[in-house]
């Protein structure tokens, strides 16, 4: 459950320079925020670190796709 929580995280950081509908970031990034503090609980519900780096690496573009590929109707 955690690395599903980091996987979510990685990705919307690795989709935030993609968006090009300005009327989206602040949702996407409140979405990140909500994302980043479940993790964060999850980490000390386990007994670890609860933000263990300053920063997550982004997922690349190729990453974002392939995780939300299932996710993306057009």
């Amino acid at each position: 459950m955690l690395s599903d929580q980091t996987e979510q995280i990685t990705t919307h950081a690795g989709a935030a320079p993609f968006i090009e509908n300005a009327d989206l970031v602040p949702p996407a990034l409140s979405i990140h925020n909500v994302e980043a503090r479940h993790a964060s609980f999850l980490r000390e519900l386990n007994g670890e670190v609860g933000f263990p780096m300053a920063f997550d690496q982004p997922r690349s573009r190729s990453e974002v796709l392939e995780l939300a590929s299932g996710f993306i109707v057009e």
